[in-house]
Protein backbone atom coordinates (compact mmCIF):
# COMPACT_ATOMS: atom_id res chain seq x y z
CA UNK A 1 0.00 0.00 0.00
CA UNK A 2 3.04 2.18 1.15
CA UNK A 3 4.29 2.15 -2.80
CA UNK A 4 1.07 2.12 -4.52
CA UNK A 5 0.30 5.52 -2.47
CA UNK A 6 4.13 6.94 -3.29
CA UNK A 7 2.88 6.34 -6.96
CA UNK A 8 0.09 7.97 -6.62
CA UNK A 9 1.74 11.29 -5.04
CA UNK A 10 4.33 10.84 -7.75
CA UNK A 11 1.86 11.08 -10.52
CA UNK A 12 -0.39 13.80 -8.99
CA UNK A 13 3.29 15.72 -8.72
CA UNK A 14 3.60 15.17 -12.69
CA UNK A 15 0.39 16.49 -13.41
CA UNK A 16 0.84 19.45 -11.27
CA UNK A 17 4.53 20.19 -13.23
CA UNK A 18 2.46 20.11 -16.59
CA UNK A 19 -0.23 22.03 -15.98
CA UNK A 20 1.79 24.75 -14.71
CA UNK A 21 3.95 24.35 -17.74
CA UNK A 22 0.91 24.75 -20.00
CA UNK A 23 -0.32 27.96 -17.59
CA UNK A 24 3.28 29.64 -18.54
CA UNK A 25 3.59 28.66 -22.29
CA UNK A 26 -0.45 29.50 -23.02
CA UNK A 27 0.21 32.47 -20.64
CA UNK A 28 3.39 34.08 -22.48
CA UNK A 29 1.56 33.40 -25.56
CA UNK A 30 -1.45 34.91 -24.83
CA UNK A 31 0.77 38.12 -23.76
CA UNK A 32 2.96 38.02 -26.56
CA UNK A 33 -0.25 38.13 -29.10
CA UNK A 34 -2.37 40.29 -26.93
CA UNK A 35 -0.19 42.91 -24.71
CA UNK A 36 2.75 42.90 -26.79
CA UNK A 37 2.39 45.98 -28.83
CA UNK A 38 1.12 48.13 -25.38
CA UNK A 39 4.15 46.78 -23.93
CA UNK A 40 6.26 48.14 -26.56
CA UNK A 41 4.14 51.42 -26.82
CA UNK A 42 4.84 51.42 -23.03
CA UNK A 43 8.32 51.34 -22.96
CA UNK A 44 8.40 54.28 -25.45
CA UNK A 45 6.78 56.21 -22.82
CA UNK A 46 9.92 55.37 -20.20
CA UNK A 47 12.57 56.06 -22.68
CA UNK A 48 14.79 58.62 -22.02
CA UNK A 49 16.51 60.19 -25.17
CA UNK A 50 20.09 59.56 -25.78
CA UNK A 51 22.57 62.58 -25.18
CA UNK A 52 25.98 61.34 -27.01
CA UNK A 53 24.59 60.37 -30.40
CA UNK A 54 28.81 59.88 -31.23
CA UNK A 55 28.91 56.18 -30.14
CA UNK A 56 26.17 54.80 -31.80
CA UNK A 57 27.76 56.28 -35.16
CA UNK A 58 27.68 52.94 -36.80
CA UNK A 59 24.03 52.30 -36.25
CA UNK A 60 23.54 55.86 -37.33
CA UNK A 61 25.39 55.50 -40.63
CA UNK A 62 23.03 52.80 -41.71
CA UNK A 63 20.09 54.19 -40.86
CA UNK A 64 20.58 57.49 -42.82
CA UNK A 65 21.28 54.98 -45.79
CA UNK A 66 17.67 53.52 -45.25
CA UNK A 67 16.02 56.81 -44.53
CA UNK A 68 17.79 57.81 -48.48
CA UNK A 69 17.09 54.86 -50.03
CA UNK A 70 20.38 53.19 -50.13
CA UNK A 71 19.97 50.49 -47.55
CA UNK A 72 17.28 47.70 -47.22
CA UNK A 73 15.70 46.42 -44.03
CA UNK A 74 14.94 42.52 -43.39
CA UNK A 75 12.41 41.59 -41.88
CA UNK A 76 12.15 37.40 -41.43
CA UNK A 77 13.27 36.32 -45.51
CA UNK A 78 11.92 39.79 -47.33
CA UNK A 79 13.21 42.85 -48.11
CA UNK A 80 11.97 46.69 -47.81
CA UNK A 81 13.00 50.34 -48.32
CA UNK A 82 12.08 53.77 -47.68
CA UNK A 83 9.65 53.55 -50.13
CA UNK A 84 7.51 50.76 -48.94
CA UNK A 85 7.30 52.46 -45.80
CA UNK A 86 6.57 55.96 -47.09
CA UNK A 87 4.33 55.02 -49.81
CA UNK A 88 2.83 52.00 -48.57
CA UNK A 89 2.94 48.00 -49.96
CA UNK A 90 1.25 49.79 -52.98
CA UNK A 91 4.48 51.71 -54.20
CA UNK A 92 1.98 54.41 -55.25
CA UNK A 93 3.67 57.89 -56.30
CA UNK A 94 1.71 59.40 -53.21
CA UNK A 95 2.96 58.85 -49.83
CA UNK A 96 1.60 59.65 -46.60
CA UNK A 97 3.50 61.99 -44.00
CA UNK A 98 6.63 60.54 -42.89
CA UNK A 99 9.16 61.05 -39.57
CA UNK A 100 11.99 59.02 -38.02
CA UNK A 101 13.34 59.40 -34.65
CA UNK A 102 16.16 57.47 -32.66
CA UNK A 103 15.64 55.97 -29.46
CA UNK A 104 17.26 52.86 -27.66
CA UNK A 105 13.28 51.50 -26.55
CA UNK A 106 14.75 48.28 -25.37
CA UNK A 107 17.36 49.77 -23.61
CA UNK A 108 20.37 47.40 -24.79
CA UNK A 109 22.68 50.65 -25.46
CA UNK A 110 22.11 50.62 -29.09
CA UNK A 111 19.95 52.86 -30.90
CA UNK A 112 16.91 51.89 -32.78
CA UNK A 113 15.39 54.19 -36.07
CA UNK A 114 11.54 54.62 -35.33
CA UNK A 115 9.87 55.48 -38.72
CA UNK A 116 6.73 56.14 -39.33
CA UNK A 117 4.31 56.75 -41.89
CA UNK A 118 0.09 56.84 -42.68
CA UNK A 119 0.93 53.39 -43.58
CA UNK A 120 3.52 51.73 -40.86
CA UNK A 121 5.28 52.22 -37.87
CA UNK A 122 8.20 50.06 -37.71
CA UNK A 123 11.14 49.93 -35.38
CA UNK A 124 14.28 48.83 -36.95
CA UNK A 125 17.96 47.79 -35.18
CA UNK A 126 21.14 47.30 -36.57
CA UNK A 127 22.30 44.13 -35.72
CA UNK A 128 24.13 40.74 -37.54
CA UNK A 129 25.51 43.21 -39.67
CA UNK A 130 22.28 44.51 -41.17
CA UNK A 131 19.13 46.32 -40.61
CA UNK A 132 16.73 44.25 -39.23
CA UNK A 133 12.76 44.91 -38.31
CA UNK A 134 12.40 44.66 -34.47
CA UNK A 135 8.52 45.53 -34.02
CA UNK A 136 5.87 46.61 -35.91
CA UNK A 137 3.43 48.75 -34.25
CA UNK A 138 0.59 50.13 -34.77
CA UNK A 139 0.07 53.47 -36.22
CA UNK A 140 -2.01 55.29 -33.79
CA UNK A 141 1.28 54.32 -31.54
CA UNK A 142 3.08 57.18 -30.14
CA UNK A 143 5.14 58.96 -27.44
CA UNK A 144 5.00 62.88 -26.30
CA UNK A 145 8.52 62.33 -25.25
CA UNK A 146 9.91 61.49 -29.04
CA UNK A 147 10.73 64.03 -30.81
CA UNK A 148 10.22 63.18 -34.46
CA UNK A 149 11.86 64.25 -37.64
CA UNK A 150 9.71 65.02 -40.65
CA UNK A 151 11.29 63.23 -43.89
CA UNK A 152 9.90 65.70 -46.72
CA UNK A 153 7.95 64.41 -49.70
CA UNK A 154 10.65 65.49 -52.04
CA UNK A 155 13.05 63.30 -50.32
CA UNK A 156 11.22 59.73 -51.80
CA UNK A 157 13.54 57.45 -53.57
CA UNK A 158 11.88 57.03 -56.65
CA UNK A 159 13.83 56.90 -60.40
CA UNK A 160 16.99 58.01 -57.98
CA UNK A 161 19.98 55.81 -58.26
CA UNK A 162 22.77 55.45 -55.27
CA UNK A 163 24.55 58.31 -55.47
CA UNK A 164 28.31 56.55 -55.69
CA UNK A 165 26.73 54.97 -59.00
CA UNK A 166 25.88 58.31 -60.26
CA UNK A 167 29.13 59.05 -59.84
CA UNK A 168 30.23 56.86 -61.84
CA UNK A 169 28.41 57.86 -64.90
CA UNK A 170 29.55 61.46 -64.56
CA UNK A 171 33.33 60.37 -64.53
CA UNK A 172 32.70 58.19 -67.67
CA UNK A 173 31.35 61.11 -69.18
CA UNK A 174 33.94 63.78 -68.15
CA UNK A 175 36.43 60.85 -69.50
CA UNK A 176 34.52 60.98 -72.95
CA UNK A 177 33.56 57.16 -72.73
CA UNK A 178 29.83 57.69 -71.97
CA UNK A 179 26.92 60.52 -73.56
CA UNK A 180 24.14 62.49 -72.24
CA UNK A 181 20.82 63.04 -73.47
CA UNK A 182 19.20 66.24 -73.63
CA UNK A 183 15.55 65.24 -74.52
CA UNK A 184 16.37 65.20 -78.97
CA UNK A 185 19.75 63.88 -79.01
CA UNK A 186 23.16 63.04 -77.27
CA UNK A 187 26.46 64.28 -76.88
CA UNK A 188 29.52 63.75 -75.32
CA UNK A 189 32.03 66.04 -73.60
CA UNK A 190 34.22 66.55 -76.62
CA UNK A 191 31.06 68.41 -78.20
CA UNK A 192 30.71 69.88 -75.44
CA UNK A 193 34.25 71.41 -75.07
CA UNK A 194 35.35 71.83 -78.62
CA UNK A 195 34.79 74.55 -80.99
CA UNK A 196 32.96 73.81 -84.20
CA UNK A 197 35.59 72.62 -87.29
CA UNK A 198 38.56 73.61 -84.65
CA UNK A 199 40.01 69.71 -83.63
CA UNK A 200 43.04 71.18 -81.89
CA UNK A 201 41.99 73.91 -79.76
CA UNK A 202 38.52 73.78 -76.87
CA UNK A 203 36.92 75.97 -74.36
CA UNK A 204 38.12 76.77 -70.88
CA UNK A 205 36.08 74.15 -68.82
CA UNK A 206 34.90 73.30 -64.98
CA UNK A 207 32.94 70.87 -63.56
CA UNK A 208 31.49 70.55 -60.22
CA UNK A 209 28.91 68.07 -58.41
CA UNK A 210 26.26 69.16 -56.66
CA UNK A 211 22.71 68.00 -55.28
CA UNK A 212 21.16 70.83 -56.68
CA UNK A 213 17.56 69.46 -56.59
CA UNK A 214 17.80 68.03 -52.88
CA UNK A 215 16.98 64.53 -53.90
CA UNK A 216 19.88 63.27 -52.04
CA UNK A 217 21.62 62.67 -55.67
CA UNK A 218 24.25 64.88 -56.70
CA UNK A 219 24.44 66.41 -60.45
CA UNK A 220 26.94 66.93 -62.49
CA UNK A 221 27.39 70.69 -63.41
CA UNK A 222 29.42 72.03 -66.04
CA UNK A 223 30.17 74.70 -67.67
CA UNK A 224 32.39 76.54 -70.55
CA UNK A 225 32.35 79.73 -71.86
CA UNK A 226 29.66 78.76 -73.99
CA UNK A 227 27.37 77.24 -72.10
CA UNK A 228 26.27 75.82 -68.22
CA UNK A 229 24.51 72.47 -68.49
CA UNK A 230 23.78 70.19 -65.35
CA UNK A 231 23.38 66.54 -65.92
CA UNK A 232 21.57 63.83 -63.57
CA UNK A 233 21.59 60.17 -63.99
CA UNK A 234 18.06 58.93 -63.88
CA UNK A 235 16.05 56.17 -65.76
CA UNK A 236 19.34 54.04 -66.36
CA UNK A 237 21.10 57.06 -68.23
CA UNK A 238 22.68 60.57 -68.07
CA UNK A 239 20.10 63.07 -69.04
CA UNK A 240 20.52 66.83 -68.91
CA UNK A 241 18.75 67.91 -65.90
CA UNK A 242 18.82 72.19 -66.70
CA UNK A 243 20.81 74.33 -69.69
CA UNK A 244 21.96 77.16 -68.54
CA UNK A 245 23.90 80.13 -70.33
CA UNK A 246 27.02 81.30 -68.99
CA UNK A 247 25.72 84.09 -66.74
CA UNK A 248 24.39 82.03 -64.43
CA UNK A 249 26.28 81.55 -60.87
CA UNK A 250 25.40 78.33 -58.42
CA UNK A 251 25.01 79.36 -55.06
CA UNK A 252 26.07 77.58 -51.89
CA UNK A 253 22.11 76.77 -51.47
CA UNK A 254 21.61 75.23 -54.76
CA UNK A 255 20.07 78.18 -56.69
CA UNK A 256 21.40 80.50 -59.46
CA UNK A 257 22.09 83.87 -59.69
CA UNK A 258 22.20 85.36 -63.51
CA UNK A 259 24.52 88.59 -63.59
CA UNK A 260 24.55 90.48 -67.41
CA UNK A 261 25.57 93.83 -68.24
CA UNK A 262 24.45 96.21 -71.28
CA UNK A 263 27.08 98.82 -71.89
CA UNK A 264 26.63 102.68 -72.69
CA UNK A 265 25.18 103.39 -69.43
CA UNK A 266 26.23 100.14 -68.28
CA UNK A 267 23.12 97.79 -66.77
CA UNK A 268 23.81 95.79 -64.01
CA UNK A 269 20.81 93.10 -64.84
CA UNK A 270 20.31 90.40 -61.92
CA UNK A 271 17.94 87.31 -61.72
CA UNK A 272 17.70 84.66 -58.46
CA UNK A 273 16.75 81.55 -60.14
CA UNK A 274 15.29 78.29 -57.65
CA UNK A 275 14.45 75.14 -59.90
CA UNK A 276 12.20 72.13 -58.55
CA UNK A 277 12.86 68.38 -59.02
CA UNK A 278 12.15 68.62 -63.12
CA UNK A 279 14.77 71.65 -63.64
CA UNK A 280 11.24 74.14 -63.59
CA UNK A 281 11.33 77.56 -62.38
CA UNK A 282 9.64 77.83 -58.81
CA UNK A 283 11.29 80.89 -57.89
CA UNK A 284 12.47 84.07 -59.86
CA UNK A 285 13.84 87.10 -58.58
CA UNK A 286 15.32 90.53 -60.95
CA UNK A 287 16.69 93.50 -60.11
CA UNK A 288 18.91 95.90 -62.08
CA UNK A 289 21.28 98.75 -61.71
CA UNK A 290 21.83 101.42 -64.06
CA UNK A 291 24.68 104.31 -64.07
CA UNK A 292 22.98 106.45 -65.41
CA UNK A 293 26.14 109.43 -64.60
CA UNK A 294 29.09 106.83 -65.86
CA UNK A 295 30.73 107.61 -63.08
CA UNK A 296 31.48 103.86 -62.26
CA UNK A 297 29.92 104.01 -58.50
CA UNK A 298 26.93 103.28 -57.85
CA UNK A 299 25.56 106.33 -56.07
CA UNK A 300 21.81 108.17 -55.24
CA UNK A 301 22.32 109.25 -58.49
CA UNK A 302 21.74 105.74 -60.34
CA UNK A 303 18.53 104.00 -61.39
CA UNK A 304 17.88 100.87 -59.10
CA UNK A 305 15.24 98.62 -59.84
CA UNK A 306 13.61 95.58 -58.59
CA UNK A 307 10.97 93.27 -59.82
CA UNK A 308 9.99 96.11 -62.26
CA UNK A 309 9.26 98.57 -59.60
CA UNK A 310 11.90 101.84 -59.19
CA UNK A 311 13.50 102.28 -55.65
CA UNK A 312 15.85 104.08 -53.93
CA UNK A 313 19.34 103.05 -53.42
CA UNK A 314 18.87 102.02 -49.73
CA UNK A 315 15.91 99.93 -50.69
CA UNK A 316 17.43 98.10 -53.21
CA UNK A 317 20.60 97.29 -51.02
CA UNK A 318 18.24 95.96 -48.38
CA UNK A 319 15.83 94.07 -50.78
CA UNK A 320 18.80 92.17 -53.06
CA UNK A 321 20.95 91.98 -49.79
CA UNK A 322 19.55 88.58 -48.75
CA UNK A 323 20.40 87.45 -52.57
CA UNK A 324 24.31 88.19 -53.04
CA UNK A 325 24.74 87.24 -49.24
CA UNK A 326 24.23 83.60 -50.11
CA UNK A 327 27.39 83.32 -51.83
CA UNK A 328 29.35 80.83 -53.86
CA UNK A 329 32.69 79.72 -51.37
CA UNK A 330 31.12 75.91 -50.32
CA UNK A 331 31.14 75.41 -54.34
CA UNK A 332 34.27 73.29 -55.45
CA UNK A 333 35.26 74.09 -58.79
CA UNK A 334 37.74 71.34 -60.60
CA UNK A 335 38.85 72.63 -64.13
CA UNK A 336 38.66 70.57 -66.28
CA UNK A 337 40.35 71.95 -69.64
CA UNK A 338 42.19 75.46 -69.92
CA UNK A 339 41.12 77.03 -72.72
CA UNK A 340 43.43 76.61 -75.86
CA UNK A 341 45.07 79.27 -78.18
Amino acid sequence: MFTVHRKKKKYMFCLMLVASFTFLLFGCASFSQTEGSQYVADALENVDKTEDADIHSREIEHYEDFLRGEECAYDEGWMFDIDHVVKGSGCTNEGGISKYAYYDSDKDGQLELHVQSSYFYYILQYRNNRLELLKALDIETGSDKIEWTIIPEEKGTENVENDNDAMEHYEAFLMGKECAYDGEETFDIISFIRPTKEPDKHYATRYTYFDSDEDGQSELHIRSVRRYEIITYRNGRLEVWKTLTRDYELLNNGAFLCTTAISAPVVWCYTYVELDNEGNEIVEVGFSTCNTNQNEVCDDEDEYSFEGQEVTMNEWNELTQEYFEIGTDEIEWVTLFAETD
